[in-house]
Protein backbone atom coordinates (compact mmCIF):
# COMPACT_ATOMS: atom_id res chain seq x y z
CA UNK A 1 0.00 0.00 0.00
CA UNK A 2 1.47 3.62 -0.86
CA UNK A 3 2.11 5.92 1.76
CA UNK A 4 -1.36 8.01 2.41
CA UNK A 5 -0.19 11.05 4.23
CA UNK A 6 3.08 13.10 4.45
CA UNK A 7 3.91 16.05 7.37
CA UNK A 8 6.94 17.69 7.70
CA UNK A 9 7.92 19.15 10.74
CA UNK A 10 11.31 20.34 9.45
CA UNK A 11 9.22 23.82 9.65
CA UNK A 12 12.77 25.89 8.93
CA UNK A 13 12.18 24.43 5.47
CA UNK A 14 11.74 26.73 2.35
CA UNK A 15 9.64 23.81 1.21
CA UNK A 16 7.15 23.10 4.47
CA UNK A 17 4.17 25.04 4.46
CA UNK A 18 1.84 24.71 7.74
CA UNK A 19 3.78 21.52 7.96
CA UNK A 20 2.88 20.24 3.85
CA UNK A 21 5.66 19.86 1.92
CA UNK A 22 5.43 22.10 -1.35
CA UNK A 23 8.59 20.42 -3.01
CA UNK A 24 6.63 18.59 -5.30
CA UNK A 25 9.50 15.65 -4.55
CA UNK A 26 11.12 14.17 -1.49
CA UNK A 27 13.79 12.26 -1.59
CA UNK A 28 14.85 10.44 1.71
CA UNK A 29 18.32 9.34 2.26
CA UNK A 30 20.16 6.93 4.46
CA UNK A 31 21.72 4.05 2.32
CA UNK A 32 23.00 2.11 5.24
CA UNK A 33 20.62 3.69 7.57
CA UNK A 34 19.92 1.59 11.27
CA UNK A 35 17.89 4.34 12.60
CA UNK A 36 15.97 7.49 12.37
CA UNK A 37 18.39 9.62 12.60
CA UNK A 38 20.86 8.08 9.77
CA UNK A 39 18.26 9.07 7.25
CA UNK A 40 17.82 12.74 5.78
CA UNK A 41 15.30 14.64 3.69
CA UNK A 42 17.56 15.14 0.93
CA UNK A 43 15.20 17.92 -0.32
CA UNK A 44 15.33 19.88 2.34
CA UNK A 45 16.72 23.91 2.16
CA UNK A 46 16.98 26.38 5.22
CA UNK A 47 14.88 28.92 5.13
CA UNK A 48 16.42 32.13 3.99
CA UNK A 49 19.30 30.71 3.30
CA UNK A 50 21.49 31.56 0.09
CA UNK A 51 19.69 28.50 -1.90
CA UNK A 52 16.04 30.25 -0.38
CA UNK A 53 16.80 32.83 -2.98
CA UNK A 54 16.99 30.30 -6.04
CA UNK A 55 14.17 28.04 -4.49
CA UNK A 56 11.49 30.41 -4.13
CA UNK A 57 9.78 30.38 -7.49
CA UNK A 58 9.88 27.13 -7.47
CA UNK A 59 7.41 25.96 -5.32
CA UNK A 60 4.26 24.12 -5.94
CA UNK A 61 0.99 25.31 -4.92
CA UNK A 62 -0.32 22.19 -4.16
CA UNK A 63 1.31 19.97 -1.77
CA UNK A 64 3.82 16.90 -2.13
CA UNK A 65 1.75 13.92 -2.52
CA UNK A 66 2.89 10.76 -1.00
CA UNK A 67 3.54 8.76 -4.23
CA UNK A 68 6.24 11.55 -4.81
CA UNK A 69 8.37 10.22 -2.04
CA UNK A 70 11.87 8.86 -3.38
CA UNK A 71 13.63 6.23 -1.05
CA UNK A 72 17.11 5.43 -0.95
CA UNK A 73 17.27 4.23 2.63
CA UNK A 74 18.12 0.69 1.92
CA UNK A 75 17.59 -0.81 5.70
CA UNK A 76 13.77 0.63 5.97
CA UNK A 77 10.70 -1.94 5.40
CA UNK A 78 9.25 0.67 4.14
CA UNK A 79 11.35 1.13 0.89
CA UNK A 80 10.64 -0.80 -2.05
CA UNK A 81 12.63 -0.37 -5.42
CA UNK A 82 13.12 2.97 -4.17
CA UNK A 83 9.67 4.31 -3.16
CA UNK A 84 7.84 4.98 0.28
CA UNK A 85 5.49 2.10 0.83
CA UNK A 86 4.44 3.55 4.81
CA UNK A 87 0.65 4.59 5.17
CA UNK A 88 1.96 7.54 7.26
CA UNK A 89 5.19 9.69 6.35
CA UNK A 90 6.52 12.19 9.11
CA UNK A 91 9.45 14.08 8.30
CA UNK A 92 11.15 15.13 11.53
CA UNK A 93 12.16 18.90 12.88
CA UNK A 94 15.80 17.18 14.36
CA UNK A 95 18.40 16.99 10.88
CA UNK A 96 14.92 16.81 8.85
CA UNK A 97 15.44 12.78 9.53
CA UNK A 98 12.19 10.25 8.26
CA UNK A 99 10.75 9.50 11.75
CA UNK A 100 8.88 7.15 10.09
CA UNK A 101 11.83 4.77 9.63
CA UNK A 102 11.73 1.30 10.86
CA UNK A 103 14.92 -0.92 10.34
CA UNK A 104 13.78 -4.08 7.94
CA UNK A 105 14.80 -7.57 10.58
Amino acid sequence: MRSTSLTCKATNCVHNKNCDCMAGVINVKGIHAKNPSETTCNTFVVEGGYSFDNLSSMHNSEKTVPKAIKCSAGNCKYNEDGKCYADNVEIMAANACCGTFEEML
